[in-house]
């Protein structure tokens, strides 16, 4: 049975539904690239309802770059393995052309 075929608020129900929720974040957090939002969430400096409020309104493009795939220099040479890419910054030249340094400055 699933939380979704789950019905009322049995004392049962309300823990399958944590137990299924507690696995889906630890499966989240396992992984290492989609798992960085789940991971920077737990820093104790990080206030949760804010850095959530993108994702009511969230495009996929701020999902893409809170998860780091865009087209950087550097996702495309350590990712995409291109090694004919050189891993500078476009706009300073400096190495490590990554969303980071992009947001940075």
């Amino acid at each position: 049975m699933t939380p979704l075929q789950l019905v009322g608020n049995t004392k049962d129900g309300l823990e399958m539904i944590e137990k299924y929720r507690e696995e889906k974040m630890v499966k989240w957090n396992g992984k290492a690239l989609h798992g960085r939002l789940y991971a920077e969430l737990r820093n104790p400096h990080v206030i949760k309802e804010a850095s959530n409020e993108w994702l009511k309104i969230g495009k996929g493009l701020v999902v893409a770059i809170q998860d780091q795939v865009i087209a950087t220099n550097n996702y495309w040479r350590v990712i995409m393995k291109e090694l004919n890419i050189e891993n500078k910054c476009r706009k300073c030249r400096k190495p490590g052309e990554t969303i980071a340094h992009i947001i940075n400055g």
